[in-house]
């Protein structure tokens, strides 16, 4: 998948001073390790292992994999891949209030912190899930203009890039 692909691009950029760890997420964490590890050529392609076996699966809460990454005080930079469609199953105003909440959360950890987070946007709301049932009204491919958006805020506001990916 698209997402995979460029995950492990992000890996193989690493350089050996890097410390890093690659934590999934949808409306669960999954993490490849429990702390963060050296980028050498073994953890790299371990990491890249652990990409191979994600599958899409959930919601997308954002702010988990956030919350955790900035209680972190190791952690000075984080790449953020998604759909960009942060949501906890609601209808339109509260996935609207979810990605609202989530950046002033972010704004508010982040202030003195100045952790550098950048964002790798996949184009259109992602996969849905058919155990899931249908795909809210929130998450239409109309609302794509609304996760870049988000994506780009929290980029911007945050010391990073955003960059999409098509």
């Amino acid at each position: 998948s698209r997402l995979k692909m460029e995950l492990k691009t992000v890996i193989d950029s690493l350089g050996p001073e890097v410390r890093f760890n690659v934590i999934a997420f949808s409306d669960s964490i999954k993490r490849w390790d429990t702390k963060l590890v050296a980028a050498d050529d073994k953890s790299k392609a371990a990491a890249k292992g652990f990409v191979d076996t994600l599958k899409a699966n959930g919601g997308t809460y954002t702010d988990g994999p956030l919350k955790e990454a900035l209680a972190n005080a190791e952690i000075d930079t984080l790449y953020l891949l998604s759909d960009g469609a942060p949501m906890k199953f609601g209808d339109d105003k509260q996935d609207d209030k979810y990605r609202q909440d989530t950046l002033a959360l972010v704004e508010k950890q982040n202030r003195y912190r100045r952790m550098a987070i950048h964002c790798l946007g996949f184009v259109g709301p992602g996969g849905w899930p058919k155990t899931l049932g249908q795909r809210p009204a929130s998450l239409k491919k109309e609302k794509t203009a609304d996760f870049v958006k988000f994506m780009k805020d929290l980029a911007e506001e945050n010391n990073g890039t955003y960059r999409s990916v098509p």
